[in-house]
């Protein structure tokens, strides 16, 4: 179900060294989307126009404006940056880097002049962590009814979760009786949940196959359906209900 749609930002008031960043983390299948600022104040001006989930951010130690520190303040406020990775460049030797990285919470730092190899190299580990994090699908805990709907003359399916993570959901789904119900490729997904509002998610049904543990819905179908074209809201209210779900994983909630 991955759909390898990161968002990375990159920081610097060089335009060489920014546009050499930004073109190699573009060589990455994992990542969707790079931004560009030459400091932390247009940096926030370009994150303004954004409503995705920014995953990582590659800066500059020093530049102009505002500071990295006062940079990282502004981004709390913000659910859907708040969680940002950030690795840092600088000039500085090697001992004084790492003492930087240490004071701003940084996740690596490299020192200049460094090669493509060595910044894929620095931000690896956290793509395979986020990967794997995502694509663990876990069995809902909690009471949550699915509204499976396609075309608006027909009704919703009322289906079950068999497994579901931050990028799919595996629905178990009656057969629907021959000329009144169609099951098309694109759809809208509602999960309903018990003191909460129902969340709708876009996406697409990517498989269908024969179920062999049928249920209390009768004769029915295993669909696979990847989420896609959300903004960050509604991601966000999907992250949750993933992480509560998940023994192992709701403790990045605390």
């Amino acid at each position: 179900f991955m759909n390898g749609s990161h968002m990375a930002l990159v920081i610097d008031d060089s335009l060489s060294m920014r546009q050499f960043v930004a073109s190699i983390l573009r060589q990455d299948g994992r990542i969707g989307e790079v931004l560009e600022a030459e400091n932390p104040d247009h940096a926030l001006s370009v994150l303004a126009n954004q409503d995705g989930q920014l995953d990582f951010i590659i800066s500059d130690w020093d530049m102009p404006g505002m500071s990295l520190n006062q940079f990282q303040n502004e981004l709390d406020h913000t659910p859907h940056f708040s969680s940002a990775a950030i690795y840092l460049l600088t000039g500085e030797d090697e001992n004084k880097a790492r003492a930087i990285a240490d004071h701003v919470g940084a996740h690596g730092v490299l020192v200049k002049p460094f090669t493509p190899e060595q910044l894929t190299d620095m931000v690896r580990p956290f793509l395979v962590k986020e990967e794997r994090r995502r694509s663990q699908r876990v069995v809902p805990l909690f009471s949550c009814v699915v509204d499976l709907g396609f075309i608006t003359t027909q009704p919703a399916y009322k289906t079950e979760i068999v497994n579901i993570s931050e990028s799919g959901v595996l629905l178990r789904s009656p057969i629907p009786n021959q000329g009144v119900g169609y099951i098309h490729d694109v759809a809208m997904l509602n999960l309903i949940q018990e003191n909460a509002e129902p969340l709708g998610l876009n996406g697409r049904v990517v498989r269908i196959e024969a179920d062999n543990q049928p249920g209390s819905l009768g004769d029915t179908v295993l669909i696979a359906f990847e989420f896609q074209s959300n903004d960050a809201a509604r991601l966000d209210l999907l992250r949750k209900f993933v992480l509560l779900n998940n023994p192992t994983m709701g403790e990045e909630l605390n």
